[in-house]
């Protein structure tokens, strides 16, 4: 829900790792169709893990967004999510980290990531229920997003006629 709520552009860029989470990129795909922003894999290295030299590489003023999953489901692969967020950072893009993975498996610290969103289920290694998580969105961000959808709990209801 917190990919819906970045605003695209035509000619936006998308980049995402080899191994992104299926429902991940059902959605980038859905957005790019929508807006006419493009997704852009970036290659593995020779572990598997996405190659931030390859990022490095591909970042120019287009890309809105380095989106990738933190563990992927299968195969024990750990992706360079603080590698990731440094390259983020020095170009000034936003980053968006799927952690249902990893957090509750290993150390998360959002600072060191250097990650602009953080999403997560409690389902997995949080051992909480179905249904639930968390979403983290760096200090002065949520200003520039727009909620996919509003309920009372995501809109200011003060100025409503009584």
């Amino acid at each position: 829900m917190a990919f819906y709520a970045i605003p695209f552009q035509p000619g936006d860029r998308i980049l995402t790792a080899k191994a992104e989470y299926i429902s991940n990129y059902i959605a980038y795909l859905q957005v790019a169709r929508r807006t006419g922003a493009q997704i852009d894999v970036i290659p593995n290295d020779e572990f598997g893990q996405t190659c931030v030299k390859a990022l490095r590489d591909m970042i120019d003023d287009r890309v809105k967004l380095i989106s990738i999953t933190h563990v992927p489901t299968h195969g024990g692969l750990v992706n360079p999510a603080a590698e990731i967020g440094k390259a983020a950072r020095e170009a000034n893009v936003l980053y968006l980290l799927d952690a249902c993975q990893s957090v509750g498996q290993m150390p998360i610290d959002v600072e060191q990531i250097g990650c602009d969103i953080l999403s997560t289920t409690a389902r997995k290694y949080l051992r909480g229920p179905r249904g639930m998580g968390f979403l983290y969105v760096r200090n002065g961000l949520i200003e520039q997003l727009e909620p996919p959808f509003l309920d009372m709990h995501a809109a200011d209801g003060s100025q409503r006629p009584l």
